[in-house]
């Protein structure tokens, strides 16, 4: 299946790129960081809000948390993670299966079908954490030069 691609212009975004492109390398770490993790508490909500609707216990929905990926010198990142077994009481049986797994895949075996509630959130919520992104990267950039 071929990914969609997607356009997006923002006004602005020549000279947005340009600054930054101009700062420092470590300059740059820290608004990109921060406009990384703006981006991905867009997808958090959504996720959020998607898992709620298949679980009553709220359980799985309480525990998806936006984290920064490992300080590196080559990367900067920040995911969306689920809750871990023991915080979401899952018993380490090897029978147990994974239930933010299980909900987002399915279980074919058990006639469990797929939600797809992580991926229907980052499809839908796209081009809003782009923006979001851009945006708080302009905000932190102009911060930088006051």
């Amino acid at each position: 299946m071929a990914a969609a691609l997607a356009k997006l212009e923002l006004e602005g975004f020549d000279e947005l790129n340009k600054t930054f492109n101009a700062l420092d390398e470590k300059l740059k770490k820290k608004p990109l960081r921060k406009a990384l993790r703006a981006g991905a508490k867009v997808f958090q909500v959504r996720i959020k809000q998607n898992a709620s609707a298949y679980d009553d216990s709220g359980r799985n929905a309480k525990f998806i948390k936006v984290k920064s990926l490992k300080r590196s010198r080559t990367s900067i990142g920040a995911m969306v993670t689920t809750g871990t077994r023991d915080q979401l009481q899952i018993p380490r049986l090897k029978k147990a299966g994974y239930y933010p797994f299980t909900l987002e895949y399915g279980a074919h075996r058990k006639g469990i079908k797929a939600t797809r509630y992580m991926s229907r959130a980052f499809t839908s919520e796209n081009q809003k954490a782009i923006r979001v992104i851009a945006m708080t990267l302009g905000k932190e950039i102009e911060n930088l030069f006051r």
